[in-house]
């Protein structure tokens, strides 16, 4: 049996990391290493999501306190609120390149620095990691994700849309249509052309 991958879930004590934990613990290769949470730093993860007290798992521990090289992930989660996230993911690749990240919210889901700060009101904070990362929507960019340390989870409400729109040719979809709402309310969906990853302004189930 090949060794399990060692996993960290960043922001586990929120309802994208609580599920995330869910999903991994029935993973035959997956060993939940590392959870982070701030607010709940500290506890255990039963005490957060009663539904775990039949799981071993680590602690929750603050970000600011994790050795990154020494925790040595295969892969962490970030399951971080928005803009803050890009600070973590930095840190995290600069002192552990080789382990891969899979980000769940819409910082590195815009490939166009400018549109970045067009859409959210502010610059991106690691612009340099914000054009390598790869638009995880599997069933167009699985070679690219496959081999990419960085990996944008696309939202839920483009996702429904670009499926069937990627299927279609560039004459079909022009003019773009209105941006829908997001899942947090806001007009930010931009249009997805082939050359720009589109986004979503939040995690559908946000923690």
């Amino acid at each position: 049996m090949a060794a399990k991958a060692k996993i960290g879930v960043l922001g586990a004590s929120g309802y994208t990391g609580g599920e995330l934990v869910r999903v991994l613990l029935r993973h035959p290769r997956a060993e939940i290493v590392l959870l982070t949470a701030e607010r709940s730093a500290g506890k255990a993860m039963r005490d957060v999501f009663p539904q775990f007290s039949p799981f071993t798992l680590p602690q929750l521990v603050a970000i600011d306190g994790i050795d990154w090289r020494g925790a040595a992930l295969d892969v962490a989660f970030c399951a971080l609120p928005h803009a803050t996230t890009q600070k973590v993911i930095k840190d995290l690749m600069a002192k552990s390149p080789s382990t891969k990240v899979v980000d769940l919210s819409a910082d590195f889901r815009l490939s166009d620095i400018a549109a970045y700060a067009k859409w959210y009101g502010h610059d991106h904070h690691a612009p340099e990691l914000q054009k390598e990362a790869v638009y995880g929507l599997t069933e167009i960019h699985r070679r690219e994700i496959r081999n990419a340390r960085l990996v944008a989870n696309p939202g839920c409400y483009t996702s429904c849309a670009e499926l069937p729109l990627d299927s279609l040719p560039v004459t079909a979809m022009y003019p773009p249509p209105v941006p829908p709402l997001s899942s947090g309310g806001r007009f930010v969906c931009s249009f997805h052309d082939g050359a720009e990853r589109s986004n979503c302004s939040t995690n559908c189930i946000a923690s």
